[in-house]
């Protein structure tokens, strides 16, 4: 014979706190989950949501739909070859401007002029090949970035939004 057990380990259970962590376990699986595959989607950077593009008026804008704050981010601007005559040029909106820095274009503006609620950007062009402006620039303000751009004197304006967060 050996030694007598007891009947119970005389543990303090609370079932109903066991019960709560394991719902709050899986809720944050698949909170981890949801946010492993917004990040695969790019929603959180690079990857196949986090690109847009818009066009107008022989105009294409390659934009980021999701910006980090203070982050550098690449802008790529496309005329149609019908709309040069020597020079091009396009025009941005200044109120995009102002939430923006610009760090770099190539090619490089030949001037800028300051048009009312807008900066047109002349570039000097040599080549019967479609011009493409590459632009970069880091977002200074955080929230939603609405923007413009154009050619000057020629079709329409077109739109495009970016969200920066932080």
């Amino acid at each position: 014979m050996g030694v007598p057990r007891p009947r119970d380990l005389q543990l303090d259970e609370h079932i109903d706190f066991v019960r709560r962590s394991w719902r709050v376990e899986r809720a944050a699986t698949w909170v981890l989950i949801a946010i492993l595959v917004a990040a695969g989607a790019g929603l959180l950077g690079s990857g196949p949501l986090s690109g847009g593009e818009a066009s107008a008026g022989g105009l294409r804008v390659e934009y980021p739909r999701l910006s980090r704050y203070q982050s550098s981010e690449r802008l790529v601007i496309h005329a149609a070859p019908a709309a040069r005559a020597g020079e091009l040029r396009l025009w941005l909106d200044r109120a995009y401007l102002e939430g923006v820095r610009i760090e770099s274009m190539v090619p490089p503006p030949v001037r800028a002029e300051a048009a009312g609620d807008r900066v047109v950007f002349v570039f000097a062009l040599a080549d019967v090949r479609p011009f493409a402006l590459h632009v970069r620039l880091q977002p200074e303000r955080i929230g939603l970035l609405h923007g413009r751009a154009g050619l000057d004197g020629v079709g329409e304006a077109l739109t495009f939004r970016q969200l920066v967060y932080p």
